[in-house]
């Protein structure tokens, strides 16, 4: 506004001479043009007889248009921001306003339009309604709008689309601006300089300059470089920030939180760590049963209940890990949840009775059609920044493969024609763009029978490469003792882990060098591994050093770097490990192996940036049995592990 006027003084200025100025303030006051029509005259102007359609052209510089722009009280932002599911529950909103009341933030963020392009409460608009964008989860927009208004909280609607919007309307003012200055050159220079326009009325873009800094072309001037000119600040300018992710080569075990709040215990283990090549622990955040390991502070989580503490020195557990650098990863069982079948039935699979269904262990299963559940695992994953967990990883991220799910319903406005792969995918990029953007690495355990099975991803919901485009790391589970015999053409795979390991990873290169096509991210591959006797089988073996150390140099075979060992019962087999010097020295060796191998026959498993290095098949992995094949895109010489074998 202030810009148009300004050039709109200098045209009249021009035009009328100095001596008219005195008359300006009629025109530069007027709140708004008066439009007249032909025929009519503009209030205190006399018609002139017979030439009232008459204009004076030499005056028409263009359409002057004044704007009207409601007074906006500018307020220095402290907010937080809180889903349209918080939002629309009275009890958690009151819970936080309390909370709000105590501290120094005066902001709220409420999601208008969410994530997924439904408008959260009902609103008069006809193109809204026309397109069926709503989906109620703010039920009375009005109270809470007064309850906010009451403690003078100030309100940000977020969607989607606002930074689209702040582009056009700046757009909109640049053109505005653009006419009027057209007119003032033309003014001042004549009709001869016009050939020189097209450089001004063509410039690309602004620059964007930090502090400080200039412009292409621009000289600073000394001792002026902080200064701005508000009047140019059209409109809020955001900035999105990713705090760093530091990666690591986890090389971890499991423990879980009854084990992680028993002191005397974790500090067993870390003696144990501290003489191997163990660098991380992955740790019960929440239970397969549904509880929350130790105490959060979480509206949400108060409300359902989801507590049950069994570790009672959270800070103190992470400190000891932080003193070793030991890498920290919070485990979080996502749609298995026994709790969620009793304080929230409603977000559960439910046959079509109504009644939650459960597995034959007595579990209920949360629906993953139901996206309040989303944002529940997702504050959990929020929690786990704070109380200092580098990583956020899923398991049971999936639907249950009992026969019994035959007899679920699933209604059609939660589905919305989705099938169990796709609403999986999205929930998993769904968590993993809220958590990426609070500094956490992802990953997500899934089962290692749907790495090369469209029967088994279709029934529990997994494909293993598309989940790899929404995660930062994905974990099979490959023990050997999961998988039938005669799989991967081996009579007893638990009896074989060497063999059933390299299969397995095997399958899992091919997979992930198609799901790789187009992609600027894909995760890296870090598989779960057995150390633990499944002597529940026919035919087993006995687990131990030798067994364990086999799987990780198949894993190291086919070209991957990280691994994770697993026993439920977390008595590890500490003989198989290597001391942090020995693998060291194992490192080395393995990187000038990989790096003797044509670089031609290499796929990469990973493109653009990755959270670590490349996976690559070491020099003399050993042969599988597997029969010859092919030429082999993705690298070693010879049909060795990590070889694909299909078809050209």
């Amino acid at each position: 506004m202030k810009r148009s006027k300004i050039l709109l003084f200098v045209c009249l200025f021009l035009l009328t001479g100095c001596g008219r100025l005195n008359d300006m303030n009629e025109i530069a006051t007027t709140p708004a043009p008066v439009v007249v029509g032909q025929g009519q005259t503009a209030p205190g102007e006399r018609p002139e007889s017979g030439r009232e359609d008459e204009t004076e052209p030499e005056l028409q510089i263009g359409e002057i248009v004044i704007d009207y722009e409601p007074e906006r009280k500018p307020v220095k932002v402290k907010g937080i921001y809180i889903s349209a599911y918080v939002a629309g529950t009275p009890s958690m909103v009151d819970t936080l306003l309390e909370e709000i009341d105590k501290t120094e933030i005066n902001t709220l963020v409420i999601d208008l339009k969410d994530d997924f392009g439904r408008v959260s409460c009902e609103v008069d608009s006809p193109l809204i309604q026309e397109l069926g964008s709503v989906r109620v989860h703010i039920q009375d927009m009005e109270g809470l709008m007064n309850k906010l208004r009451e403690r003078d909280i100030y309100a940000l609607r977020h969607h989607q689309r606002k930074r689209q919007y702040r582009k056009t309307r700046g757009k909109r003012i640049m053109k505005r601006s653009k006419i009027l200055l057209f007119v003032c050159l033309f003014l001042l220079t004549g009709c001869g300089r016009l050939n020189d326009m097209n450089e001004i009325a063509t410039t690309p873009a602004p620059v964007v300059v930090g502090q400080g800094q200039t412009a292409p072309g621009e000289r600073p001037e000394s001792g002026r470089e902080d200064e701005t000119e508000p009047e140019l600040q059209i409109g809020e300018i955001v900035i999105d920030y990713e705090p760093e992710r530091k990666p690591v080569k986890v090389k971890g075990i499991y423990i879980s939180a009854y084990v992680a709040g028993t002191p005397s215990m974790v500090d067993t283990l870390l003696e144990e760590i501290d003489k191997t090549e163990i660098n991380t622990l992955v740790i019960d955040l929440k239970d397969d049963f549904g509880r929350v390991s130790c105490e959060v502070d979480s509206p949400l989580i108060q409300e359902l209940g989801s507590v049950r503490v069994h570790i009672q020195d959270m800070e103190g557990l992470m400190n000891k890990l932080r003193e070793r650098d030991i890498y920290a990863i919070a485990r979080i069982p996502a749609f298995r949840d026994a709790w969620l079948g009793t304080v929230r039935p409603e977000w559960c699979v439910q046959y079509a009775d109504g009644s939650v269904f459960t597995d034959k262990d007595g579990n209920s299963w949360v629906n993953p059609y139901r996206e309040e559940a989303w944002d529940y695992l997702v504050e959990i994953g929020i929690q786990a920044k704070k109380l200092g967990f580098q990583e956020v990883q899923f398991d049971y991220v999936r639907f249950c493969t009992e026969s019994s799910m035959e007899d679920v319903v699933f209604r059609e406005e939660d589905t919305r024609g989705r099938s169990r792969t796709d609403v999986i995918c999205e929930f998993m990029e769904y968590a993993y763009r809220k958590l990426r953007e609070q500094g956490l690495f992802v990953s997500a355990d899934v089962f290692g029978a749907i790495i090369n099975s469209d029967v088994n991803a279709n029934a529990v919901g997994q494909i293993y490469g598309e989940l790899a485009k929404h995660v930062d790391y994905i974990s099979p589970m490959i023990y050997p003792s999961h998988y039938g015999d005669g799989y991967y053409g081996i009579d007893y795979p638990d009896m074989h882990p060497y063999e059933t390991i390299t299969a397995a990873l095997q399958a899992s290169r091919k997979e992930i060098y198609f799901a790789r096509d187009g992609q600027e991210h894909i995760a890296i591959v870090r598989p779960w591994l057995q150390d633990f006797t499944a002597s529940w089988l026919m035919h087993y073996i006995p687990y131990g050093a030798d067994q364990v150390r086999e799987q990780i140099q198949a894993t190291y075979d086919a070209g991957y770097d990280e691994w994770l060992l697993w026993d439920a019962s977390c008595r590890y087999d500490w003989d198989g490990l290597l001391s942090p010097e020995e693998a060291k020295a194992e490192a080395d060796w393995i990187a000038q192996s990989r790096a003797a191998l044509p670089e031609s026959t290499f796929v990469a498993d990973t493109v653009g940036e990755a959270p670590t290095e490349t996976a690559q098949p070491s020099a003399g992995a050993q042969y599988t049995g597997l029969e010859a094949g092919p030429p082999v895109p993705t690298g070693s010489a010879g049909p060795t592990v990590g070889a694909y074998m299909g078809e050209d």
